[in-house]
């Protein structure tokens, strides 16, 4: 391509690009498309949703909604009656591991 003019030279690597197609979904599409995913894109799926739920969090646009308000305010007083009831991350994991 060294002897080619600009012009030439863009057409040439115009041929080697491939087109790139754009595909828009509605919500009721990728709703309807979400049974024919196998396991694991069905996960990258749920760890992608995760993530962007937790970078609203911390951008402070989304809090939790008012079930999980009650039920981490719930969690947080039985917790505060009695420190000693839960388990410790190293039994949790013991108990996740069998």
């Amino acid at each position: 391509m060294a002897g080619l003019c600009l012009d030439e030279r863009l057409g040439a690597l115009r041929a080697w690009t491939l087109p790139t197609t754009f595909v828009f979904m509605s919500k009721a599409e990728i709703l309807e498309q979400l049974p024919t995913l196998n396991p694991a894109e069905r996960q990258e799926i749920r760890d992608r949703i995760w993530q962007l739920e937790e970078e609203e969090l911390l951008k402070g646009r989304a809090q939790p909604s008012d079930a999980e308000k009650a039920l981490l305010d719930a969690e947080f007083d039985d917790f505060a009656r009695n420190p000693a009831s839960g388990s410790s991350w190293e039994e949790v994991k013991s108990r996740l591991k069998r």
